[in-house]
């Protein structure tokens, strides 16, 4: 697996290697592989990771898979070497020896609603060349990702519906909220594409980013480097987890894959007047 190097999302050479001497992985140096669905606790009782296996059905994976082929042409089109993405988009990471894959290797930002300047690289028509019929494809897939939300993160769930009923009711964005029906208010859809270990710098560190992962593939597997552990990561499965906190990458596979990944940015919800502070606790799932 890929890791990168120095000024690369959150994984710099001067701090990165003092916190691994600080604090090594718990499991190395195997990296002993889980298959069944653990939470990770912080010392605090933060739960800053579930890994759910199998979670979704099979007609939900199948509509998650056949949905992103309505985004062939922007998927082929995200590789082109003239576009800003980084190491997302390093040609070496992408599976292209596929003949004549359901879905084009590649990776697409899409928001409905983000800030003009320092912002990530975001695919802003939302409602150009498929991205209409692939929003009305995944809506129900959607709605079943946001109440997996309100169970592992139930102050997060508030949150980020909250964002979500103010950005439909201005005016600005009501239009384009019909269609959006994500609690989150980003979604990256990456297709057939290993993902090196990093750190996602913008999610809040007792918040969640969203992963699902779906597709006729064997052989996946998300690895969290800082803390030792591998994670068989089937189709089907499930992650919730901060993306800051836990270094974590995602190797090769044999077969397609896609992974929608879904994310907020705390500036956006601050920008609404919400209050951001939203945890979830292992004590709010133990019986008294």
């Amino acid at each position: 697996m890929h890791h990168l190097g120095s000024n690369a999302d959150g994984v710099t050479s001067k701090c990165e290697p003092e916190v691994d001497r600080l604090f090594g992985p718990l499991y190395g140096p195997d990296f002993p592989l889980v298959e069944n669905p653990v939470t990770l606790v912080d010392a605090s009782g933060n739960i800053i990771m579930w890994f759910l296996p199998g979670v979704l059905s099979e007609e939900t994976q199948e509509d998650m898979f056949r949905s992103a082929q309505h985004l062939n042409r922007q998927l082929h089109q995200s590789r082109n070497p003239s576009q800003a993405g980084g190491w997302r988009v390093n040609p070496e990471l992408f599976n292209d020896s596929i003949q004549r894959p359901q879905v084009c290797p590649g990776v697409l930002n899409f928001s409905p609603a983000w800030f003009q300047q320092g912002r990530s690289t975001m695919q802003t028509a939302a409602l150009a060349n498929g991205t209409q019929h692939w929003l009305a494809a995944i809506a129900r897939c959607n709605a079943v990702l946001n109440a997996i939300l309100s169970v592992i993160h139930p102050q997060l769930y508030l949150v980020v519906r909250a964002a979500r009923y103010a950005l439909k009711s201005d005016p600005s964005f009501a239009s384009l909220m019909e269609f959006w029906n994500s609690v989150y208010t980003g979604v990256a859809v990456i297709a057939n594409r290993e993902t090196p270990i990093h750190r996602d710098p913008q999610c809040p560190s007792k918040w969640y980013d969203l992963l699902a992962t779906v597709g006729p593939y064997t052989g996946a597997e998300l690895e969290l480097r800082g803390v030792g552990l591998r994670f068989a990561y089937a189709s089907g499965t499930i992650v919730g987890l901060s993306g800051y906190v836990l270094k974590h990458g995602v190797s090769s596979c044999t077969g397609e894959r896609v992974c929608y990944a879904y994310f907020m940015r705390s500036k956006v919800v601050s920008r609404l007047g919400i209050p951001i502070d939203a945890t979830s606790r292992v004590d709010q799932y133990l019986r008294t």
